[in-house]
Order: C-alpha cells, then sequence, then structure tokens
C-alpha cells in the first residue's frame, strides 16, 4: 500500500489483491449479491465488529479460531 499515491492506485492494488485472493485456488470464498443500501451495510458491519455469526470464527489449517470479546 506504500506505493498507493492516488485514489485511483488504491482502487487498482485492492482490485489485483482481492482478485488474487478470488482465483487462489485454495480459498473457497465466493462474492455473493447483497443489498448496499445503508441499513444492510450496517448490520453486517455492527455483526462484523460485535463477532456475530458469520463472522464469529476463522479456520486455518485445521484449527477454528474463535475472537474473544
Amino acid at each position: 500500500m506504500k506505493d498507493c499515491r492516488t485514489e485511483s492506485e488504491y482502487t487498482n492494488y485492492v482490485t489485483t489483491i482481492a482478485q488474487d485472493f478470488l482465483e487462489n485456488p485454495r480459498v473457497s470464498a465466493k462474492i455473493i449479491p447483497c443489498p448496499k443500501d445503508e441499513d444492510t451495510m450496517q448490520q453486517i458491519i455492527g455483526q462484523a465488529v460485535n463477532s456475530v455469526k458469520p463472522f464469529r470464527t476463522a479456520k486455518a489449517n485445521g484449527k477454528e479460531y474463535r475472537r474473544r470479546i
């Protein structure tokens, strides 16, 4: 990110790393459609911040990591 000096450079950077992530055969993540109205976005952010399902755990290398509040 230190090489991003403009909004356009940052946008290109984020797009590239997101695409690399999604194209990785070891990653099973998918982008799914969802409403983008303010109420929905606030609910998603609130769930992530408060570790409400599905933001509660992360799994890596067969281990499960639980966020502690």
